[in-house]
């Protein structure tokens, strides 16, 4: 991660206009999209020591991640979604499955790393995002009739900061109200319903992950030098505001596209 030290981040020596926002293409290309507007400098940064583990499955969730977009997305239809909030709730449900289903969903996670390897990685992400303006409501909602283990229950609550409710999945209303409210309060009013009454009617189990965030660009943008832009969408183009800056990013180039990398505001250092 940058420091704040790192003024190239607001104030590079060598500047060029740089819109992370270039002009699509009409259609497949093997080059790479004409940059008319924009001229991106990759900034080279010393790695970070990354354990062996967390390689393995920083992989692992990034093929999870390209696999479940790819199946919940629809074409021509806008779509965002969160991996890592459904990733966070397998983990949870990984640490207390057993036999085939606990291996089943090591596979799904990490591809075939150790349970100790895959508790740990998702430890670490929810502690790390804790600092970033990331609300995640990570709940899980068990029927009354089950027993649940005390070693699952500490868990959930220590490692993944997940509260572990037992309620009537036989009074749907009141169980949706109880489970409408966590989501309510740990995305400040942003969701209020998620659940309906009838959804308990055949469950044991429900996972429950909603995201909230609201983070500080590093180096924010100017208000004063937005500018107006032509914004290519499925359904027809229109005029936008884009954001725009002189700065120095690191950036990914492929035949079709350009992605940047701008950093959040945490405590004492840059998040990315």
């Amino acid at each position: 991660p940058f420091s704040p030290s790192d003024e190239e981040m607001c104030f590079p020596k060598k500047r060029a206009n740089s819109s992370p926002f270039p002009p699509p293409s009409s259609g497949p290309s093997t080059e790479p999209p004409p940059m008319t507007r924009s001229t991106i400098i990759k900034c080279e940064k010393p790695a970070s020591r990354v354990l062996k583990w967390d390689e393995k499955m920083v992989e692992a969730f990034a093929s999870f991640a390209i696999r479940f977009f790819v199946i919940a997305s629809h074409a021509d239809v806008n779509f965002i979604c969160s991996p890592f909030s459904v990733a966070l709730s397998l983990a949870v449900l990984h640490e207390g499955a057993e036999g085939s289903t606990k291996k089943e969903l090591a596979r799904v996670l990490g591809d075939g790393l150790a349970s100790t390897d895959i508790l740990n990685f998702y430890a670490h992400l929810v502690e790390m995002t804790s600092r970033t303006g990331l609300e995640i409501a990570n709940g899980a909602f068990i029927d009354k009739k089950f027993e649940v283990r005390t070693e699952f229950l500490e868990t959930v609550q220590s490692t993944f900061n997940a509260m572990p409710h037992t309620i009537d999945f036989r009074d749907g209303p009141a169980a949706a109200k109880l489970v409408n409210q966590f989501v309510c309060e740990c995305t400040k009013g942003k969701i209020g319903e998620i659940m309906q009454s009838g959804s308990f009617e055949t469950a044991d189990l429900i996972m429950i992950n909603a995201i909230h965030f609201k983070g500080f660009w590093s180096c924010p943008f100017k208000r004063s030098m937005t500018q107006e832009g032509l914004f290519r969408g499925v359904h027809g183009d229109r005029t936008v505001k884009f954001m725009n800056d002189t700065r120095v990013v690191e950036y990914s180039l492929s035949k079709e596209l350009v992605v940047v990398q701008l950093g959040y505001r945490m405590k004492n250092r840059v998040r990315r």
